[in-house]
Order: C-alpha cells, then sequence, then structure tokens
C-alpha cells in the first residue's frame, strides 16, 4: 500500500499541476470594499431572464434577492475554488462579506451592524498558525499538488482534534488527476506547525489511511 502511495505521489511531482502562481488570496480583496449593490444593472440582468454577471476580473457574479429588499452575491474566483459572499441590506449597503475556498471559510469575515454602528471581524485562521497561504506553498512545493485549481481540489475542511491537546488541522483532499474515475488522496496536516500527519488513498470516505513518512 504505501509503495502505491509513493508511485502515485511521484506521478504528481512530475505532472506540473503546481506551475501556476501560488496563493492568490489577495486577489480576493479586491472585493473587500463599501460599494454599494448595483440595483439597476441587477434589473438589467432580471429583465434578461438571469441573475449572474461577469465582472472586469472575469469572475461569476451571482445575485440573490434575499426578501425585504436585501441581496446576496457570490464571486466565483475564475479556475479557482475561491469565493467571496457578500450580503446588501434594503439601501443596498454592505453588511457582511466573508472569504471561502470550497467550502471553507477562512481570513477575515466582516459583518456591520446598522442600528448600533458596530463592526464586527471574524478572524476565521485564529486557531491556525500555519495558515492557509503556508498550506498552498506546501503541497505546491513538497507534492507539486495546487490545491488553488479548481478541478484538483476535492474538498478541504479543518477541525480541531480534541484528542491532541485541541491540536488544529487542515484536511486536505485531492484527485490524482481532474478524471474524476481516478482515486484521490487526503492530507493531514497540523495547521500549527505544517507537519504532514497521515495521507489517506482511494475512494473518499474508505477508511485507507497510512502513516506518512518521517
Amino acid at each position: 500500500m504505501k509503495f502505491l502511495v509513493k508511485i502515485f505521489l511521484i506521478l504528481f511531482v512530475f505532472s506540473g499541476l503546481a506551475h501556476a502562481k501560488q496563493c492568490i488570496i489577495e486577489e480576493l480583496d479586491r472585493y473587500d470594499n463599501s460599494q454599494k449593490f448595483d440595483l439597476e444593472n441587477y434589473n438589467k440582468l432580471v429583465k434578461k431572464n438571469t441573475r449572474i454577471d461577469v465582472d472586469k476580473h472575469g469572475n461569476k457574479v451571482e445575485n440573490q434577492p434575499l426578501g425585504n429588499g436585501e441581496y446576496r452575491q457570490f464571486i466565483t474566483i475564475l479556475d479557482t475554488p475561491y469565493l467571496v459572499e457578500k450580503r446588501y441590506d434594503a439601501n443596498g449597503s454592505l453588511y457582511s462579506f466573508s472569504r471561502h475556498i470550497h467550502d471553507m471559510e477562512f481570513g477575515k469575515s466582516k459583518s456591520y451592524d446598522k442600528k448600533t454602528g458596530t463592526l464586527t471581524i471574524y478572524d476565521m485562521d485564529k486557531d491556525y498558525k500555519f495558515s492557509l497561504c503556508d498550506l498552498i506553498k506546501k503541497m505546491a512545493s513538497e507534492y507539486s499538488i495546487n490545491i488553488e485549481d479548481k478541478h484538483t481540489l476535492y474538498k478541504l475542511s479543518r477541525t480541531i482534534d480534541e484528542e491532541k491537546s485541541n491540536r488544529p488541522i487542515y484536511s486536505v483532499v485531492v484527485h490524482v488527476n481532474p478524471n474524476p474515475n481516478i482515486p484521490i488522496f487526503e492530507f493531514k496536516v497540523d495547521g500549527t506547525t505544517g507537519e504532514i500527519l497521515k495521507i489517506g488513498y482511494g475512494d473518499y470516505g474508505l477508511d485507507n489511511v497510512v502513516e506518512a513518512s518521517p
């Protein structure tokens, strides 16, 4: 089993999947602004029987009405698993902002309470000294795995291991290649040190885990 894992990881290293620019998280910051919801443009989209637009950066913008005059936007960054969620009140003012990679929220999320005038910032990374950017660069440099590629990343999540002194852990699940019929790997990574704790191999959900080499 360990031999098969090594063979597939060698194929990763020579696959060239990670030669793209590493860690484009900062590109999401351009959407962290106080720009108002463009209701005029939204109404034009609705007249065309769509709520989906493309911004000047080539990213998909999906608009959703929430009721009471409020709206939500999902901005999907082109060819990546990154997504920005923004919420606007009935006056078109932004009151909520968050960043996501796949289904995992990261970075600093913001929420504004207009009744109290209070801005609350939630640091979603506070328990992880080994940052998401550190993780992206580690997977690229050591395994040639580009987890910023939407075809490569299957799932990314973070948990706290309560049995190990509340150790923070990343779970990185990736395809060997974009073919969905090919088995996948799951990497368990220490969220403090960046140490690879375990590598799982096989169809997702199988309890087929091997210890990583020291």
